[in-house]
């Protein structure tokens, strides 16, 4: 059985950044594990664990601070976050490991946790093995639709039925309204991936 794990800072990234991904291969049998380690808010856990539930992935979650602007670990600790991940990898065997962009802005324009979560999941595991969500804020910094990067590796097209449920789990998120919106609510379709490695069907290669 294939094995992934998506590792994410916030409650909802693995939803915004993969979730078409996690629907669809979970349909083909694979298994998944979702890490969240920046949820300190009891709402924002909720929402993650009732999303894990209901999908059938096994979620993980930590309550490091939650926040975007500043230099990365200004607030969490790095050995500790480092401590949490490295935990999680070696409790298991992925055969793919998804994280958050290495590209300029990351998903849409630069978030210190994400960063965080991209420099030790990096430090853990050799970072041609890692594959990294591909976004592009097409009409600037914390404009209104993000989108799959054109240049990515690897895309997935989410079909109308894989996009209403995705659409669906980012519309319950508790920030949805608030903050969801400025990144091209309701959600990114295509995906985006950037890789060294070469993903199976359903990744299209670009």
């Amino acid at each position: 059985m294939t094995s992934a794990i998506a590792i994410t800072a916030h409650h909802d990234d693995a939803v915004l950044w993969c979730g078409g991904a996690i629907l669809r291969t979970l349909r083909m049998g694979w298994r998944w594990t979702v890490l969240a380690l920046c949820i300190p808010d009891q709402q924002r856990q909720i929402y993650f664990d009732s999303y894990c539930a209901a999908t059938g992935v096994v979620g993980r979650r930590f309550e490091f601070e939650d926040y975007q602007g500043g230099s990365i670990f200004s607030r969490n600790r790095e050995a500790a976050l480092s401590s949490k991940v490295k935990e999680i990898l070696e409790g298991s065997k992925y055969d793919y490991i998804f994280t958050h962009s290495c590209d300029q802005g990351g998903e849409y324009g630069g978030h210190a946790n994400h960063d965080e979560v991209l420099s030790v999941t990096k430090s853990l595991v050799p970072p041609n093995e890692l594959i990294y969500f591909c976004y592009n804020p097409e009409f600037g910094y914390n404009g209104r639709a993000t989108t799959a990067r054109r240049d990515a590796e690897f895309h997935l097209q989410l079909n109308y039925d894989e996009l209403i449920q995705k659409a669906g789990w980012c519309r319950m998120a508790p920030d949805a309204m608030s903050s969801l919106q400025s990144i091209g609510f309701p959600c990114p379709n295509p995906e985006g991936f950037r890789t060294k490695r070469i993903l199976p069907p359903p990744f299209i290669a670009k």
